[in-house]
C-alpha cells in the first residue's frame, strides 16, 4: 500500500546556502554529507536531501552507478598517497585594447613574412593534431579533498569527527586517508546522497562553477518562493480570523438570551420572587417592632399597650408565615406566636386590659430570640 504523501519542507535560508555550494564548488557533484558538515550540527544529510527534493527546478538529485564510480576516482590520488591537487589556475584577464593591438601586429607580421607563413602552415597543422591527441588523452583532473574528509588530518573538533565516523560507519577512523578509503569503497554507496545544480549537468562531471548571474537568479527564485509562502500564510490567517470572528459573534448572539434566562430566570418569575421577598422583609420588620413593644409593655405591666402589641404580632406573623422558605423557621414562628398569645392573655378574660402574667415577658423574649436568630438569617438570604 503506498504511503501517504507529505509536503516537502521549505527553509529559504538553508536552501540558499545549498544553492551557493552547488553552483560555486569546484566539483559539480556535492554530497549531502559535505553540505551537512559545512552547515553545522543543526542538520543531517537525510534532512538535506529531504529539503532539496521539493526544488527540482534548482537541483538534480542522484548519480548513476557509473557516474558515481567515475566521480569517486577523482579522489583516488589522495588515497594512493599522493598530495592533494593545487587549485586550478584561473586565466589572467586582459584588456580589450591589448588583444586588438596584438592581433594587428600579428597580421602585419604575417604579411611581411609571406611565404614563411605558408611553409609553417603544414607544421602548424601537425602541431595542432598533436595537441588534440594530447587533449584527448588528458585524464580528468582530480578534485581537492572535501572538508568533511579532511577533518581528521586538520585535527578538527571532536564532535565533527564523531559525525563523520558515524556517516562512514567506522568509529575507528583516525586519519583522513582512512576516511577516503572508506569513502572510495564500493560498499559506501552515495548514488542517492548527492546533488547537482541544474546548470552544471555537462557529461563527464566536468562542469565549471556557475557565474554570479546564475547564482543570483537562484537566490532570487528562492526569495520569491519565500515571499509567496508568507503571503499565502497571512491570507489564511486573515481568512481564519474573519470566519472565526463571525462564528463567535453569531454564537454569542444565539446563546446570550439562553444564558440570561438560566442565570436570571424568566422575567415574571423574577418579579414575583422579588415582590415576595420585599413583603417578607417588611413584615419581618413590623413583627420585630411589635415584639419589642410587647416586651417593654410586659416588663412595665402595661396591659393596654401589651394588648395592642400582641394584636400587631399576631397580624404580622400571619402575613409572613407563608413567605418564610425555611420549614424550621416557619414552625418556630408559629409555635412562639401561639405561646405568646397563651402566656400574655389575662386568665379567663382573653384580650382584657389587666396586668400581664409573669410568664408573658419570658414568652415575648423567646419570640425575640427567634426573630434575632434563625428568622433573621432566612430573611437575609
Amino acid at each position: 500500500m503506498p504511503g501517504s504523501w507529505r509536503k516537502p519542507p521549505f527553509d529559504s535560508d538553508t536552501l540558499s546556502s545549498i544553492w551557493v555550494m552547488a553552483c560555486r564548488d569546484e566539483s559539480p557533484v556535492v554530497t549531502a554529507f559535505s553540505i551537512a558538515f559545512r552547515l553545522g550540527g543543526g542538520i543531517t544529510p537525510d534532512q538535506v536531501m529531504e529539503l532539496v527534493k521539493g526544488r527540482r527546478e534548482l537541483f538534480r538529485l542522484g548519480l548513476t552507478p557509473a557516474q558515481s564510480r567515475a566521480w569517486k576516482e577523482r579522489y583516488r590520488r589522495f588515497a594512493d598517497g599522493g598530495p592533494e591537487p593545487a587549485p586550478k589556475p584561473q586565466p589572467e584577464a586582459k584588456k580589450p585594447d591589448e588583444g586588438e593591438e596584438q592581433h594587428e601586429d600579428k597580421k602585419g607580421q604575417d604579411k611581411r613574412d609571406g611565404g614563411k607563413d605558408e611553409r609553417k602552415e603544414g607544421q602548424g597543422k601537425g602541431k595542432e593534431g598533436q595537441d588534440e591527441g594530447k587533449e584527448g588523452e588528458e585524464e580528468p583532473r582530480p578534485y581537492a579533498l572535501p572538508d568533511w574528509l579532511r577533518i581528521f588530518d586538520d585535527e578538527g573538533p571532536q564532535p565533527d569527527q564523531d559525525r563523520v565516523r558515524a556517516w562512514l560507519g567506522d568509529k575507528g577512523i583516525t586519519s583522513s586517508r582512512q576516511a577516503v578509503e572508506l569513502f572510495l569503497d564500493k560498499g559506501f554507496v552515495i548514488d542517492e546522497c548527492v546533488l547537482r545544480s541544474v546548470f552544471r549537468l555537462e557529461p563527464g562531471l566536468d562542469a565549471k562553477p556557475s557565474d554570479l548571474p546564475t547564482v543570483d537568479w537562484g537566490l532570487e527564485h528562492i526569495e520569491r518562493l519565500r515571499r509567496g509562502r508568507a503571503e499565502t500564510r497571512q491570507s489564511l490567517v486573515a481568512l481564519t480570523t474573519g470566519i472565526g470572528g463571525v462564528a463567535i459573534g453569531a454564537f454569542v448572539a444565539l446563546t446570550a438570551p439562553m444564558v440570561t434566562t438560566i442565570y436570571q430566570g424568566r422575567p415574571l418569575d423574577t418579579n414575583r420572587l422579588t415582590f415576595d421577598h420585599q413583603t417578607l422583609v417588611l413584615g419581618y420588620g413590623a413583627l420585630a417592632g411589635a415584639a419589642a413593644t410587647a416586651q417593654g409593655a410586659a416588663r412595665a405591666g402595661d396591659g393596654k399597650a401589651l394588648g395592642a402589641a400582641l394584636a400587631e404580632i399576631d397580624r404580622q406573623a400571619a402575613s409572613i408565615l407563608p413567605l418564610v422558605p425555611d420549614k424550621g423557621a416557619r414552625d418556630g414562628l408559629r409555635d412562639r406566636r401561639a405561646r405568646v398569645a397563651e402566656a400574655c392573655a389575662p386568665p379567663g378574660q382573653p384580650g382584657g386590659d389587666l396586668a400581664p402574667a409573669p410568664a408573658c415577658a419570658g414568652a415575648v423574649e423567646d419570640l425575640q430570640r427567634l426573630l434575632d436568630g434563625p428568622l433573621a438569617e432566612v430573611v437575609a438570604r
